[in-house]
């Protein structure tokens, strides 16, 4: 039931709980939130946009100076590894996930086309190893780049070109805004 979720999450959640506790927090709120505007329940959803901006304060506190300094330039490439390989591997996608802002996905505005799958953020250990694989000669193209988590990625662990392509509007007019907001180019 969604209030008892919602009473579970906010007993849960405290400024200076564990990322993977967060984390369980964010999603449930995400679920909740859905849910009460659907049912029309104004409390309840007032109730998960609360422990949002709770988790976004938080967040913000323990995650932002990292992304302030990819920003800058501050973490090359074998640094930046180095600081996500220093997360407890159970929080090193919810990590990157909030590092770089794409914890919450936009509603579609387009018809999913047939064969074509709901947005699935990559795992960190599958971007890793791609990062393993690329050179500054290469040219790397994510068709289907959703918010531009894996483009963004790249760019910061490679010297390779990395291109995002993505269909759905909402979906790249959100990883622009993301790539404006982290100081990357344009992403198509």
């Amino acid at each position: 039931d969604a209030l008892e979720t919602m009473t579970e999450a906010e007993r849960k959640f405290t400024d200076d709980a564990p990322l993977w506790v967060r984390e369980w927090v964010a999603t449930a709120a995400r679920g909740i939130l859905k849910t009460a505007i659907e049912a029309d329940h104004a409390e309840l959803a007032a109730r998960a946009r609360s422990i949002q901006v709770r988790l976004h304060a938080a967040d913000e506190v323990q995650i932002a100076p990292i992304r302030n300094q990819l920003i800058a330039g501050e973490l090359g490439p074998a640094a930046f590894r180095a600081e996500l390989l220093s997360w407890p591997v159970h929080e090193r996608d919810a990590f990157v996930r909030r590092l770089l802002c794409v914890d919450s996905v936009p509603e579609r505005v387009t018809e999913r086309p047939a064969g074509m799958v709901h947005y699935v953020v990559s795992s960190l250990d599958v971007v890793l190893e791609l990062a393993d694989l690329l050179g500054p000669d290469d040219v790397f193209y994510d068709i289907g780049s959703g918010l531009g988590f894996v483009t963004m990625l790249l760019s910061w662990l490679t010297d390779a070109r990395i291109i995002g392509v993505e269909y759905e509007p909402a979906y790249h007019e959100r990883a622009e805004a993301l790539a404006a907001q982290l100081g990357f180019m344009s992403i198509e």
